[in-house]
């Protein structure tokens, strides 16, 4: 899905290199800052869930995150508690104006002034706790993997 992504540090540096398909070209700023997934599962009793953030973290000032390149997560990442609290505000915001009914993972950057930008809505976000995020965002949420799967389904009886 990033094939042909390439990420260049300034404006000059992009002109300094020569674009041969520019009608399929997409110039786009680079947003410094955090980056975090969350998931959230449908429930009964509030329309939705929201399970404690996982924070994306690499080694690297800039990255493309690509299957394989190796990252690391923090389970327990620090956020200032307004920050959080608009980020939960704003991941109900998401599911509600987009209809979104099921299990979804979100993408998302924290820049440096607390801006929210949207990176990623996966609607079917992978659920193998042998590949994904989601068993120890599960745990820091204080639930189980079966609690998660039920109360799932449970919302749509």
């Amino acid at each position: 899905c990033h094939r042909g992504v390439v990420i260049y540090n300034s404006l000059e540096e992009l002109n300094r290199n020569e674009v041969v398909d520019t009608d399929n070209f997409i110039y786009q700023e680079y947003i410094t800052g955090r980056e975090f997934s969350i998931a959230v599962i449908p429930n009964k009793i509030n329309k939705f869930k929201i399970l404690n953030p996982v924070e994306i973290v690499s080694e690297r000032e800039v990255f493309v995150l690509v299957v394989g390149q190796g990252i690391k997560a923090n389970y327990c990442p620090v956020i200032e508690e307004s920050v959080l609290k608009n980020i939960n505000k704003t991941m109900l915001t998401l599911h509600n104006n987009l209809n979104l009914l099921g299990l979804t993972r979100i993408d998302l950057k924290l820049s440096k002034d607390n801006k929210l930008y949207l990176l990623d809505i996966n609607a079917m976000p992978n659920i193998d706790i042998r590949q994904t995020f989601l068993p120890k965002m599960i745990t820091q949420s204080n639930m189980t993997y079966n609690d998660v799967l039920r109360t799932i389904v449970e919302a749509f009886i």
